[in-house]
């Protein structure tokens, strides 16, 4: 499964674990085909043994990555608004 939180983080599951991946745009090097540069990649930044720590991850991850506060209150609400849709969802999906 993939869980879409913005456009910089997700998170990817498997039967073991939840990883938590970030976007990076593939840039110009020695190592990386022309054809690439300038799409985006994902990359895994951590592998995490439940959804709670994955999203707490993400939040840290977007505190410690931005020295703007306004920007990091943007992002947050982002995902803070993502985890309210994932929490309703699941509980429909249980309730059905």
């Amino acid at each position: 499964m993939i869980i879409e939180i913005d456009g910089n983080y997700r998170i990817i599951t498997d039967e073991m674990q939840y990883v938590v991946q970030r976007s990076n745009i593939i840039k110009a090097s020695k190592t990386a085909n022309k054809e690439n540069v300038g799409k985006t990649k994902w990359v895994n930044v951590a592998y995490l043994t439940n959804i709670d720590k994955a999203l707490r991850f993400i939040c840290k991850n977007i505190t410690l990555l931005d020295n703007d506060t306004k920007s990091i209150l943007a992002k947050l609400e982002i995902v803070y608004k993502r985890i309210e849709e994932l929490d309703i969802t699941l509980q429909n999906k249980l309730l059905d």
